[in-house]
């Protein structure tokens, strides 16, 4: 088996086959010793051997390949590259990917026999196959060209190509396993640099920018360079981070003898203005205003006030600062974990996607999904304290445990719900003629049914499941609400015809008006909201809503799909649930998000629904979380 050091070296000499090469040369270009190039040498000549292919030596010149059969030797590169990517090829991910890999390393034309006999399929399903590398390649602005009689290579500029091989991993595992002395050394250039000119970046950071610019390295030594980087504002040639960018690209000259431009030191600039960690100094007054009107925003479409938060909105603030320097440039860090945040936390996505709106009409840029999770985060943090700020309350918990018992209860209530709780009390209940249930805020008991307990007990277990959880929380936060009122039989629709997401969203909306009187056209309103985008959230559910409140009550208005229904991009949905949130009522949307995201992250509740769409099944779901 062939090391991915002695792929290159052969790529070498095959590139070169009108000349000899010599070893120092070729220690250079592949940054080894020249004992090491004489030993790979003398392996890969033994291993062509039998491929009609032959590596001769000449003093004072060097090495030069003389290929006899190049079927043979398409085979043998085919079988040498397939050992070292290690895939196995039963999967349409594992082919897409090696698909991909070949297109971005081979110089020239990819034909499409030699990849049917390197991924053993059917013409049929490599169609299938490269259909998908198409759509893959058009996230980027790239395409397939077809040339008969040559083949196919992808067309494009390399700004974009980079962005693809980067976002799809392509080859990275390979690149990082192999290449580990090349990672040291640019690693090395790096922090020296960055630390020597005292600039504040994260451990993280600095590892993804190694990343990349190990892959800047690899594309320039195969003589691709970026053709453009766009529009570029004239002050960044006067930033820190020109000058340092400089200062890398010259050192990295030297180590890998490669030829640096322009292009490459101002893209390597970008890329250090949108990952750098910047302090409280750096917010000016225009970022303080920003974040002052998402705040306003917010407060005005959601009735949610984060305006007391200063930690919070110096965090946003700072945050916003980087967004920025990245969406001028279109380059976005890849968030891994947005389906997740948007499953677990969709209110504060949402609040995410006002955010986004309002930093896109201010700064005329275009902000990503992939942001919307880390901005997310953000108000995930600002939600829970605010909710922490409320005030503290007196619980009484009616337990039918022993004294000795109640301690288990007790540290298992305040694990989960200290911020909330001022003082917790447990009883039995024949203890409570001895004190006065008056003084507390909230009763919960885990008795099953026993005459003579307070109004307004809540039932809970002594073991506390995910309901009993959620139960609690929903009345810590206000004890009056009960979700039940938020829906009803009469706004539950079973879509059993094929209809279009406005169909859909229409009659949901007509439905809605019947039963929760609003003050605006909710059908246009949502219309509205909906031109944001990211209301697909996983799991093929849906969570449309208004613009802003416009109802008098909160009400959810379900509607399960027979047949799928493309929401957004890459996005198919066969439950729609319209959230409506009361005006005057500024917890219950926070409320309803919440008991909504644990059912719909809950994949075996969500094939339940599909399976059996009635409203008692959504009902009982429901009430589960």
């Amino acid at each position: 088996m062939l090391k991915s050091r002695q792929i290159r070296l052969l790529k070498e000499l095959t590139d070169n086959q009108d000349r000899y090469l010599s070893s120092k040369e070729l220690s250079k270009r592949l940054n080894v010793s020249d004992k090491t190039i004489q030993a790979d040498i003398k392996v890969l000549d033994l291993a062509l051997h039998d491929y009609s292919t032959i590596i001769t030596s000449k003093t004072g010149y060097g090495y030069q390949i003389t290929i006899g059969d190049s079927k043979k030797f398409e085979y043998f590169l085919s079988e040498a590259n397939d050992s070292i990517i290690c895939r196995n090829f039963s999967d349409t991910t594992s082919r897409v990917t090696h698909i991909l890999y070949r297109f971005f390393n081979v110089k020239g034309f990819i034909r499409k026999d030699m990849l049917l006999n390197e991924l053993f399929v059917s013409e049929s399903r490599m169609t299938k196959d490269l259909n998908i590398v198409r759509e893959t390649l058009a996230k980027y602005d790239l395409k397939i060209i077809v040339k008969p009689k040559y083949g196919m290579y992808i067309e494009g500029s390399e700004k974009n190509k980079r962005r693809c091989i980067l976002n799809e991993r392509v080859n990275i595992d390979i690149f990082l396993n192999d290449e580990e002395e090349l990672i040291k050394k640019v690693g090395n250039i790096v922090v020296d640099i960055l630390t020597n000119s005292h600039y504040k970046v994260s451990d993280v950071v600095v590892q993804n920018l190694i990343i990349h610019i190990m892959y800047v390295i690899k594309r320039m030594k195969q003589d691709h360079y970026l053709d453009t980087i766009g529009d570029v504002d004239n002050e960044l040639y006067y930033a820190h981070e020109y000058e340092l960018a400089q200062k890398i690209m010259e050192q990295l000259e030297i180590t890998f003898d490669i030829h640096s431009t322009e292009n490459e030191i101002t893209n390597l600039a970008i890329h250090l203005k949108g990952k750098r960690s910047y302090d409280e100094d750096t917010i000016d007054e225009d970022i303080d205003e920003v974040t002052t009107e998402i705040f306003k925003e917010i407060n005005e479409m959601v009735h949610i006030n984060f305006m007391n938060q200063v930690e919070n909105r110096i965090a946003l603030s700072l945050h916003v600062i980087a967004l920025i320097n990245r969406a001028k440039y279109h380059y976005s860090i890849k968030n891994d974990l947005n389906d997740e945040i948007k499953l677990n936390c969709p209110l504060a996505f949402d609040l995410a996607v006002i955010s986004a709106k309002k930093i896109s009409e201010k700064y005329n840029v275009e902000v990503v999904e992939g942001e919307l999770g880390f901005l997310a985060v953000h108000f995930s943090k600002a939600l829970e304290d605010i909710n922490a700020s409320k005030q503290s309350k007196n619980v009484l918990i009616i337990s039918s445990t022993r004294k000795g018992e109640t301690l288990l209860i007790r540290h298992n209530f305040l694990k989960i719900f200290s911020d909330y709780v001022d003082q917790l009390n447990i009883v039995s209940f024949i203890e409570l003629n001895t004190i006065d249930v008056d003084l507390y805020d909230l009763i919960f008991t885990t008795y099953d049914k026993v005459d003579g307990m307070p109004e307004k007990t809540i039932k809970i277990n002594y073991f506390m499941d995910t309901k009993d959880i959620n139960t609690i929380k929903y009345a810590l936060l206000d004890h009056e609400v009960k979700v039940e009122q938020f829906y009803n039989e009469n706004l539950f629709i079973h879509f059993e015809e094929k209809l279009t997401k406005e169909e859909i969203l229409k009659q949901l909306c007509k439905q809605t008006e019947n039963y929760n009187p609003c003050d605006d056209n909710l059908y246009e309103s949502v219309l509205r909201r909906e031109e944001f985008g990211f209301t697909a959230f996983g799991n093929y559910v849906a969570l449309p809503h208004p613009d802003h409140l416009i109802s008098e009550k909160t009400s959810i208005s379900v509607g399960i799909l027979d047949y799928p229904v493309t929401w957004m991009k890459g996005r198919n949905v066969r439950i729609v649930l319209l959230l409506c949130g009361a005006k005057n009522k500024e917890n219950h949307l926070s409320i309803l998000f919440d008991k909504i995201s644990n059912l719909i992250k809950d994949k075996d509740a969500v094939q339940q629904l599909l399976k059996q769409p009635i409203f008692d099944t959504f009902s009982k779901l429901l009430e589960k979380y």
